[in-house]
């Protein structure tokens, strides 16, 4: 099992050790690549079963942050600190804004307008565009090289409303961005809802 975009040039040599399945792509057709993995693998009835879980806690999730409308007024964007380039706002058209619109919190300006509804890519300066009800944030690569340090460490996301408001949290960059399936949707859940819900 892989994807096209990550070995469709070796499927001739993958093909010649066992049999092989090649989704398109990863990221934000996760859902549809889990299926056909299901599929190929004869596992339909326990896919069904873990997507019904997937989907209950969701509804649990929302419920938690006061049902519907409550969570779709909840503003929330997703940061990535990347090392080598622009730091990432991620869209509805990612991996984890597909989680978060299964809870219903509601996009920000600058990722409804995403180019393909992936992510905004900005520069330190524009940092005070990621600005939201909630931020969760996640470096890929060392705090240093990838601009994590001085961007949280400045003046425009230290004034940003999530900060002030004590709704900036840190997450695992490979549970939120790399984990691309439904443990680990399962897992952002719970944490969405251990950061955002009042005790």
């Amino acid at each position: 099992m892989t994807s096209k975009v990550r070995d469709g040039q070796r499927y001739a040599q993958l093909t010649k050790i066992a049999p092989t399945v090649m989704a398109g792509t990863t990221g934000y057709p996760w859902k549809q690549n889990f299926a056909t993995h299901a599929d190929a693998l004869g596992r339909i009835p326990e896919a069904k079963r873990a997507v019904a879980a997937y989907e209950a806690h969701a509804k649990r999730v929302t419920t938690a942050l006061g049902g519907p409308a409550k969570a779709g007024a909840l503003r929330t964007d997703i940061v990535r600190f990347v090392e080598g380039a622009d730091t990432r706002i991620y869209g509805c058209q990612s991996y984890i804004g597909t989680v978060l619109a299964d809870i219903g919190t509601g996009p920000t300006d600058v990722v409804s307008g995403a180019k393909d509804g992936l992510m905004t890519e900005v520069s330190p300066e524009q940092i005070n565009k990621a600005d939201a009800d909630a931020v969760f944030y996640a470096p890929y690569g060392s705090p240093e090289k990838s601009k994590e340090a001085r961007v949280t460490g400045g003046g425009l996301w230290k004034n940003m409303r999530a900060v002030t408001g004590g709704r900036s949290f840190r997450v695992d960059d490979r549970l939120w961005i790399q984990g691309i399936g439904y443990t680990a949707a399962d897992k952002i859940l719970a944490e969405v809802r251990q950061r955002l819900v009042k005790k």
